[in-house]
């Protein structure tokens, strides 16, 4: 599906580019170490391993609107990561990590794809289900969130899904830095 994309996810307060599951190298890793074990790059690295690792994800994808300025932007992305996230993780029986991602590069067939991806793992069908049936019954039986920002009242949802793990290939196992841009 994303086979011609390349995206950006928040590790800590940074943005990385991200190519399949593979981290490229952030401005605030400049000058760090990137390969000792307990570095900040091998942790993220054991994180970015165990992506995809539950059996049920849900899939959220949203625009904002293409006249949203920059600093709207920034300040919509703030809010998503580090209050709405952890929300969503913290109020959803059964969901264990949440994940962000922006498009980078849209397919070139056609314009299928949201700006933002959001994937929250869960950790079993119970918690999928759980989900679901609350998500589509009464108002008063979903989670309440904080209110976000202008750009975050203004987005638009493209779709939600929830995926069931089906099969796996290959092993996520670290790149070496000399290999992350290729």
């Amino acid at each position: 599906m994303f086979t011609h994309g390349f995206g950006r996810i928040l590790v800590g307060q940074s943005v990385c580019t991200v190519v399949g599951i593979v981290l490229q190298p952030c401005d605030a890793m400049d000058g760090q170490d990137r390969g000792t074990l307990g570095s900040p790059l091998s942790q993220e690295m054991g994180i970015m391993q165990q992506a995809f690792a539950y059996p049920f994800m849900y899939w959220v994808g949203m625009h904002t609107p293409p006249d949203t300025d920059p600093t709207a932007v920034a300040e919509f992305s703030q809010f998503y990561s580090t209050i709405h996230v952890p929300e969503v993780v913290a109020s959803n029986p059964g969901f264990v990590r949440g994940t962000r991602y922006e498009l980078l590069q849209p397919d070139p067939r056609g314009d299928w794809g949201p700006r933002w991806l959001a994937v929250y793992e869960m950790d079993s069908e119970a918690a999928a289900r759980t989900y679901a049936a609350r998500n589509d019954g009464p108002p008063e039986g979903r989670p309440r969130y904080t209110p976000g920002p202008a750009a975050w009242q203004q987005t638009q949802s493209v779709w939600r899904m929830i995926w069931r793990h089906v099969s796996s290939s290959g092993t996520a196992s670290p790149r070496t830095p000399s290999s992350w841009s290729a």
